[in-house]
């Protein structure tokens, strides 16, 4: 406001006090001035905004240029009436240094928070000013471990974390995150500190989900500590990632090669392929699968029955229990002496705990490598075995319904718009034959036609052109 509005519009209309050239003008008449002409000015659709996001409890601008004011819940002063509680007042100080602005702790009086401003100004003038560093990532990195491992920190969907989700972060934090990030406080970690991590992934070509599994880690952590104030903000914004599914899975086996594979490997090293194959097995559904879950008389597999390693409520699933699957359990079982109900299928081969632990798939993969090397075989892994029992399922004629429930997807419809289901599009191939086959079907279909006299009319006027 300058000096000639004043005295043209502000000057006659308040009370004062002459001395000399003085005039004095009492800090109460001022600022009620200053609150009528705020609302005058206000338009009525801010007004009505302001009101609906004042119910929340949001922050509202004062006549001090970068100071806020938080009423409490339930304060007529949410809805543009007299306060009646005791609000907190925040100040905001642009530091040119770190490039971001500083917020000062909660005050009761407007006052406090403008001396706060003044100061941290000039303290940041001269240089004196030494920002509160926070706690290191790599400290956070530990209380967020310790909070999901005892279901205090919560998922985004209000429930505590699976067993396999909580190592996927806990290898990604105490890996790839603190050997980059580790001594950085969570406040001083920028959007540029994210980007030059995921470039330095890129470089060592790491798979795009791998890449995402860092940074949902991340995400998660400042989820945690923002909700506790340990942090303002998350960095992980913006960033350029890979695209995922670059290299899809092609590796499939005919029933004759899958045979061969299974007895190139020793007894025990075959039946995780084996579950996998015959039964869609996942690989934690493979290690965390007990005996008690193969049912002997009613021919099933109960696939997924706990909830810490489930992926979803779909693979929790009943798969029957075909005969080449129950010949190779049989003698594993028989193998292991006939072990109790609660023992694991495929237990580890070298104990790491009292109960044993679980398997091993990256020694499972080097044991069944050097053995398939012997044989001159093609390789194959737990995941390539599922996509090989949808390509068997598919071309046993198993209708698409049956084969979602089984593969333990969610829905027979893709998250991807534009495709199809993701059991087709995704876990399913052509086995050698199948273009033959189809020729063969095609032509029985219109033998068939030409029979019943479906279309007889067309298929005969198409073969006489």
């Amino acid at each position: 406001m300058s000096l000639r509005h004043f005295e043209r519009n502000v000057q006659p209309s308040l009370p004062c006090v002459r001395s000399g050239q003085l005039m004095l003008y009492r800090t109460k008449d001022l600022e009620s001035w200053a609150d009528e002409r705020a609302t005058l000015q206000r338009p009525a659709k801010l007004k009505r905004r302001t009101r609906q996001k004042s119910s929340r409890g949001v922050e509202k601008r004062t006549r001090w240029p970068c100071v806020t004011v938080r009423h409490q819940a339930g304060c007529p002063a949410n809805d543009g009436k007299r306060c009646r509680c005791t609000p907190a007042y925040r100040a905001r100080v642009w530091d040119p240094t770190r490039r971001r602005p500083v917020s000062s702790p909660a005050f009761r009086t407007p006052t406090e928070a403008v001396v706060w401003q003044a100061n941290t100004k000039d303290s940041m003038r001269t240089g004196q000013h030494t920002p509160e560093r926070g706690i290191p990532v790599s400290e956070a990195s530990q209380q967020f471990l310790q909070a999901i491992k005892a279901d205090i920190a919560l998922s985004k969907r209000g429930k505590p974390y699976k067993k396999s989700a909580i190592h996927t972060i806990e290898g990604a934090l105490k890996g790839r995150v603190e050997q980059e990030l580790g001594s950085l406080a969570l406040g001083e970690v920028r959007h540029g500190h994210i980007q030059t991590l995921v470039d330095e992934m890129v470089a060592e070509s790491l798979s795009g989900s791998r890449i995402r599994n860092v940074l949902n880690a991340l995400r998660s952590l400042y989820t945690y500590a923002i909700a506790r104030e340990l942090a303002q903000n998350s960095p992980i914004t913006n960033i350029r990632l890979p695209a995922v599914g670059e290299t899809p899975r092609d590796r499939v086996a005919t029933p004759l090669e899958f045979c061969e594979l299974l007895q190139a490997l020793e007894p025990a090293d075959a039946v995780p392929f084996a579950l996998a194959g015959y039964a869609t097995a996942r690989r934690q559904e493979i290690v965390n699968l007990t005996w008690v879950h193969v049912g002997w008389k009613a021919k099933m597999v109960y696939l997924a029955d706990d909830d810490e390693y489930a992926k979803s409520d779909s693979a929790k699933r009943s798969v029957p229990l075909i005969p080449q699957l129950q010949e190779i359990l049989r003698t594993e079982w028989k193998r292991q002496d006939r072990p109790s109900a609660n023992e694991l299928v495929c237990p580890a081969r070298k104990p790491r705990t009292p109960d044993g632990g679980e398997l091993s798939t990256s020694a499972l993969y080097i044991r069944a490598d050097k053995a398939w090397d012997a044989k001159k075989l093609n390789h194959i892994r737990l995941h390539e075995s599922r996509h090989t029992a949808s390509s068997w399922m598919r071309a046993a004629g198993i209708d698409l319904k049956t084969r979602s429930v089984l593969m333990g997807h969610a829905s027979t419809a893709s998250t991807t718009k534009g495709y199809g289901s993701i059991t087709d599009d995704r876990y399913t191939h052509l086995l050698p034959g199948d273009i033959e086959k189809a020729g063969k079907q095609l032509a029985a279909y219109l033998n068939d036609a030409e029979r019943q006299g479906t279309s007889g009319h067309e298929l005969h006027t198409l073969r006489n052109r």
